[in-house]
């Protein structure tokens, strides 16, 4: 075996061990992604954040007279729309 091949051959071997590395970096990603959908008091914090960012849109630019229960509905499409982000980024991070 020359000087080449043994060469050659660490490389791959690096490129191998990098692979692994990043395909076990991905997964715990998806994983702690999967920790956090599942969790109510994420979608709640969520929920809590749209409202107030509505509202602040909504007195910033001088919107009245919004109807109740508006901003929570919004809020609650907005986090539906994200677990569905997050299962999609999930499903790619694990091929």
């Amino acid at each position: 075996m020359n000087i080449f091949e043994k060469l050659w051959n660490k490389v791959k071997t690096f490129f191998k061990k990098a692979d692994g590395f990043r395909e076990a970096l991905e997964n715990k990603i998806a994983d702690c992604l999967e920790d956090l959908d599942n969790c109510e008091d994420v979608d709640e914090a969520e929920k809590e954040l749209v409202a107030k960012a509505i509202d602040f849109a909504c007195s910033y630019y001088g919107v009245k007279n919004v109807p109740a229960g508006v901003t929570d509905e919004i809020g609650e499409v907005v986090v539906d729309a994200l677990g569905k982000l997050n299962n999609k980024v999930q499903d790619q991070l694990r091929k």
